[in-house]
């Protein structure tokens, strides 16, 4: 065979070539499906959705596969696999909401079939709805300041996305901490800042309503309002770096 020469087409005897029209292809090519602001060509929408059932199949088998593992644990690896499970139940629900809203705007459907999941029954979609109901007013009350829900990576600490804001002033307990302690006595407005600014994590303490920015040599923690609750010199704990790596992927 010579090298570089491309082979002929060979087309079955009784099968038929398919061609298309160039009203075919400017028809397959044309952007007329409106999504959230955009225009999109049928493939583009038939892409998203996929990608979208895909995304809800892989939580629902990790749901699947926590609830398995907890049967069989106790003590402290029982209640990382349960914490596990509530995080993993509020992105389920964040994904089928986004493909029914995605369905509604295209005037798609749902393809149930396509998110289907071994395991996955009715016990463990039903725990994963309690769970969504336990966390979602935590979600929605971040999202009402602006914070983004992450991961959760235990039952009081939350990883969240609040962004770099502005220290707009400090409580009682930060202020008596730079005279009454003397590691904080350099832990003015402007070092709490710098914590906030070089955060390489960033913490949601949900039962003390306030987000600790973690820097590589120290943390502030701030309220809702961006007042500064506390400051605190302390280097990076290494127990961190599995979530840092954990949110590359």
């Amino acid at each position: 065979m010579q090298r570089g020469k491309a082979l002929p087409h060979f087309i079955p005897p009784g099968i038929s070539k398919r061609s298309y029209t160039k009203e075919d292809i400017e028809a397959l090519n044309a952007k007329d499906v409106p999504y959230n602001g955009g225009m999109y060509t049928e493939y583009e929408i038939s892409q998203m959705q996929r990608r979208m059932e895909r995304e809800i199949r892989a939580t629902r088998r990790e749901l699947a596969g926590l609830d398995e593992a907890a049967k069989f644990s106790a003590g402290k690896q029982k209640a990382d696999l349960q914490s596990d499970f509530a995080q993993s139940s509020v992105k389920l629900k964040r994904q089928e909401a986004k493909l029914r809203d995605f369905t509604r705007q295209t005037d798609r459907r749902v393809d149930t079939s396509r998110v289907q999941v071994m395991g996955f029954g009715r016990s463990v979609s039903q725990k994963a709805v309690w769970e969504n109901k336990k966390e979602k007013p935590i979600f929605d009350l971040l999202s009402a300041h602006g914070v983004k829900y992450k991961q959760r990576i235990n039952r009081k600490e939350i990883i969240v996305d609040a962004g770099k804001p502005k220290i707009v002033g400090m409580r009682v307990h930060a202020a008596e901490n730079l005279t009454t302690k003397a590691d904080r006595a350099q832990m003015s407005l402007e070092q709490a800042q710098l914590f906030v600014n070089n955060a390489k994590l960033t913490l949601y303490q949900d039962d003390k309503f306030t987000m600790k920015f973690l820097a590589e040599d120290g943390y502030a923690v701030l309220n809702f309002d961006h007042e500064l609750v506390t400051a605190v010199p302390q280097k990076w704990r290494k127990k961190y770096d599995q979530y840092l790596e954990e949110m590359k992927t």
